[in-house]
Parts: structure tokens; sequence; C-alpha cells
């Protein structure tokens, strides 16, 4: 989604950071074809073609999801009631962020298409549908932060679903006023779990052996 996002705001080319893991990965360029190897590649189509993708793949999905969720709203009632909380926070809050963020992906795929097909009032009223979804995966993992992992999700360092919404909303603003600022053409969001995972790590070693 980012990357759809950030590809129909700005042109090439875009500078991804790597993770610091391992330090001497260099940094890619994306769009000039400098990159043969690398996992993304981006020709011209590349926009038009990934959103066509997942708006099939993420619509087929949603149901799917869509009944995973009420299973599991409904198997609550089953946890014992000393371990709700661990169920909400384990359960619950894993298939909202997958259920969501697969809504998420659907809805900024179509708001794309709509936006590069000239129908820019359709665009912002689906790339804002998504903020409900934002929204339920905030709470439920606001709950999840009890006890022992209080703060467990403060920094979203993998999963960026804040990271995620910024890009949205400035879509959104991009819509509205196409000459205002816009997001610089770097996709980073990676990097920095990786930074505190390395740097929590220090100098320690595991030997695997």
């Amino acid at each position: 989604a980012q990357q759809m996002v950030l590809a129909t705001i700005v042109s090439p080319p875009y500078y991804l950071l790597p993770a610091q893991a391992p330090t001497w990965t260099p940094v890619h360029i994306l769009g000039l074809h400098l990159e043969p190897h690398y996992w993304i590649q981006m020709p011209a189509t590349w926009v038009s073609d990934t959103s066509a993708r997942e708006i099939k793949v993420c619509g087929e999905a949603q149901s799917r999801w869509n009944e995973v969720w009420k299973d599991a709203l409904a198997a609550r009632k089953f946890v014992l009631p000393d371990r709700r909380n661990y169920y909400d926070a384990e359960m619950l809050t894993m298939i909202a962020i997958n259920r969501d963020g697969n809504h998420i992906l659907y809805q900024v795929s179509e708001a794309v298409r709509d936006f590069r097909a000239g129908d820019k009032a359709k665009a912002r009223a689906e790339a804002m549908e998504t903020y409900k979804d934002f929204d339920e995966i905030a709470a439920y993992e606001k709950r999840a932060e009890y006890g022992k992992w209080k703060n467990w999700y403060r920094g979203e360092w993998l999963d960026g679903i804040r990271h995620t919404r910024q890009m949205v909303e400035a879509f959104v603003r991009f819509i509205d006023d196409p000459e205002g600022t816009l997001p610089a053409p770097v996709l980073s969001d990676h990097w920095q779990g990786y930074y505190h995972i390395m740097h929590y790590e220090g100098d320690r070693t595991v030997d695997v052996h």
C-alpha cells in the first residue's frame, strides 16, 4: 500500500533504505531499472498492475477474514475470564491486524485505480474509508498493551500500521492539493525495527552449534 501510494504521488526514482541488519546492505534505487535482481521490479505499469492484482486478491480474501473474525469473537465466550485479556491480545489483535490490513490494501488499491482514472472524489472517499480500519487496529493494539506487554506496539517497528496511515493521509492531501508538500521518495518503514533490535543486542552473539 505504501509503495503504491508513493508511486502514485511521486515520480521515480525511489530510494529504499535497507534495514541495518546486516549493516553492510547498500541503499537501493528503484524505478530506474538499476536493480535487476532486487525483489521489486517497477516498470511503467507497476502501479496499475499491482492495484489490479491487489483488488482481486484482497477482495476475494476479505470474506474469509470476516469469517475468521466472526469465529474468533464467538469463541471468546469459551475462554476463562482470567485469560480473556491474553486471548484478545494474541488472537483478536492479530486477526484484526490481518483482516483490517487486508481491507486497507483493498481500499487503497481501489483509490489508486480510481485516482489514475480521473475520479478524484471516489478515490478520496475510498482512501478515507481506511481510517476506520486503522482506528480499529490501533484500539486493539492499545488493549493488548497490558501487564508486562506495556508499550508492546509503541513503535510498530515491523508491521508499519501507523506509517501506512501517514502515507494514506498524504495521498488524501495530494488529491485535494497536488501542489502541496509531498512525501520524500523514500521507502524507509522497515529500517527502524532492526535498528532497535541490533542496538538491543549490542555485541552479544549466540552460538547456534
